[in-house]
């Protein structure tokens, strides 16, 4: 699934839902499947703070990682390989959401 699907749950029922099973970790894992098309990383970079302060909202006293997708290295025509240049911008969102997330934090926003 895409980032923007957790976004579309219901706030109130993922807040029951984080209550009844108390983590005391969240573990956020998209961005693989926004990797391959430049359209969805750009609805990746909008959407992840709203869904990180959902579910921070929503699991109050969990810890939360975000954990990046792979490289996805791509095979040029002269045999070389590249990083695929989308996860490098995801993986740059993800950094700046965890200095806001911080930020926030510190600050009781």
């Amino acid at each position: 699934a895409c980032a923007t699907v957790l976004g579309r749950i219901n706030p109130e029922h993922m807040a029951q839902q984080f209550h009844h099973r108390r983590p005391d970790l969240v573990v956020v894992a998209f961005g693989a499947n926004e990797s391959n098309r430049p359209d969805l990383v750009n609805r990746y970079l909008a959407s992840l703070m709203p869904i990180l302060r959902q579910l921070r909202h929503a699991s109050q006293d969990a810890s939360c990682l975000v954990v990046s997708p792979l490289d996805r290295g791509e095979r040029l025509a002269d045999g070389t390989v590249r990083s695929n240049p989308n996860v490098a911008r995801i993986v740059a969102t993800q950094r700046a959401a965890a200095a806001l997330c911080i930020l926030e934090s510190v600050s009781g926003a």
